[in-house]
């Protein structure tokens, strides 16, 4: 495959090839009716517009056939890696020699990364307007580069070359003695661990019982142990709470066995190559588990919403490990009232602070209450071994699998 057979002109005037393997049935190219097109917001923004017509219109186009009214050809490619052109020299499957000429002819900015047009946060990297339940972004930013593109112009605007010939411009940072921080990204060790690679979130369990002693009596002394030792690393927290975790006491709260909450004890076999674990499943329709959950978060986010320390609360507390799920046991599971509850809970309590939820879910999930359209993120917790869809039906809970059934409004959140 190549990037078009015709070479560029030598006028310096570019054209666009009508090669049947330039143009495939995904693109549409238009000529600009406007002297001027730079993506679809530079009307939102008339010094910009202004600052292209004074510097680009008059001095990169100076001398040429198109000064009169002059066009900037803005390419956006769907799904282009970094190493998929021969211009970095990396790859053996593509020949794109007019990519390379355009490189040597203009310039190059190789450490800046610009997320793919087609993804969840394509908003922030075009036109920096990061979705309302996005919170937060380390994102390059593109209208904000090419506004900086468009002053470098107008400043050598004493040079009388065409934009095009420049030489090209490589810029490096200064050394460092560690990788540029990447704030709430990335793989996250438990708490204490990770020494060998970089990272910026920990993560840890703790059990409701430990902080839990009365229908509004609360022991924080743990999650502040927890939350002051990641810190004291330079990290921000993940966290989940749990009431039950196999191969561990009972996480549910000692006044509520002593009230009469009734619990399961059962072994959970689904352990290789560990031997088999016991756990204790409670009784989550009982009305005073359910009005315990609903005090502890409210008392949760009533202390932590917004702390500087954690990155972010996965919503835990249902399910084996916290997960949402009671397998093999799935009858055990709370209801999806009990869900409701569970996450209206977390809704008015945290403003700030974003909560995870475990498993995608559309009004049709067969055992979650539908979540996509909630204020909520999602995590996976088999990445890598979970992930990815198969196609097979026992893998139907995999985490891309059941954020495909759980339709395109929770797509759109990831």
């Amino acid at each position: 495959m190549t990037d078009g057979q015709s070479d560029l002109p030598t006028d310096g005037n570019p054209r666009i090839s009508r090669s049947p393997t330039t143009v495939s049935k995904k693109w549409r190219i238009r000529r600009p009716r406007t002297p001027i097109g730079l993506a679809q917001n530079s009307h939102e923004n008339p010094i910009l517009l202004r600052l292209l017509l004074s510097g680009v219109g008059a001095q990169a186009f100076a001398g040429s056939p198109m000064a009169a009214n002059p066009n900037i050809v803005f390419i956006l490619a769907d799904d282009l890696g970094w190493s998929d052109t021969t211009l970095f020299g990396t790859t053996q499957f593509c020949q794109t020699p007019n990519l390379e000429r355009l490189a040597k002819r203009g310039m190059l900015f190789p450490r800046a990364d610009q997320p793919a047009e087609k993804d969840a946060v394509r908003s922030i990297g075009l036109n920096s307007s990061p979705p309302k339940a996005k919170r937060g972004a380390g994102i390059f930013n593109m209208k904000r580069f090419l506004k900086l593109v468009v002053l470098l112009s107008v400043l050598s605007s004493h040079r009388t070359v065409p934009l095009l010939a420049a030489e090209p411009v490589v810029f490096r940072p200064a050394y460092a003695p560690a990788p540029a921080d990447n704030p709430l990204k990335g793989f996250v060790p438990y708490a204490g661990q990770g020494r060998n690679f970089p990272h910026s979130l920990e993560f840890n369990y703790l059990s409701l019982a430990s902080m839990m002693t009365g229908p509004t009596n609360f022991n924080w002394v743990p999650l502040e142990q927890l939350l002051d030792g990641i810190a004291s690393r330079g990290c921000q927290s993940v966290f989940r709470i749990y009431m039950e975790y196999p191969r561990k006491p009972s996480g549910v709260p000692e006044y509520l066995v002593q009230a009469g909450v009734k619990m399961r004890a059962w072994t959970y076999t689904n352990t290789q190559p560990l031997p088999p674990a016991r756990d204790h499943t409670p009784d989550y329709e009982d009305p005073r588990l359910r009005a315990a959950l609903t005090n502890f978060i409210a008392a949760l986010g009533a202390r932590y919403d917004g702390n500087p320390r954690i990155g972010f609360i996965t919503a835990g507390l249902l399910g084996s490990w916290g997960e949402w799920h009671c397998h093999p046991h799935s009858e055990w599971f709370a209801s999806k009232t009990v869900q409701a509850e569970v996450m209206d809970a977390y809704e008015a309590a945290f403003l700030k602070t974003p909560v995870l939820l475990r498993y995608p879910a559309g009004d049709n999930d067969r055992a979650h209450a539908s979540n996509a359209g909630r204020n909520m993120g999602y995590h996976d917790d088999s990445f890598a071994w979970g992930t990815l869809e198969t196609g097979r039906k026992n893998d139907e809970w995999f985490y891309l699998a059941a954020l495909g059934k759980a339709g395109p409004a929770a797509m759109d959140r990831w």
